[in-house]
């Protein structure tokens, strides 16, 4: 399927700590950015990266809802988002 990238946002934003992110390597709260992609009509993305790799993700059935995920974890509001064209 095809990823199509729908917005970037850049940090410093501290996390919240509110949600916890688990993976292979323990519990991850250091990212330096964040990307919400597009994988079909009803699959969005909010993926976590730190210095250009990707370390995470949680997916979600519309934009709106991943931009409240980032806006509940990081105090990220719309108006934040650098939106692609």
């Amino acid at each position: 399927m095809t990823e199509v990238l729908v917005a970037q946002y850049l940090f410093p934003s501290p996390s919240s700590g509110k949600t916890t992110h688990l993976t292979p390597a323990g519990v991850e709260t250091d990212f330096d950015e964040l990307k919400i992609v597009k994988y079909g009509p009803r699959e969005y993305n909010l993926l976590y990266f730190r210095r250009g790799e990707e370390i995470t993700d949680t997916g979600h059935g519309s934009l709106d809802e991943a931009l409240e995920q980032a806006n509940f974890e990081f105090g990220i509001t719309k108006e934040n988002w650098k939106f692609a064209n």
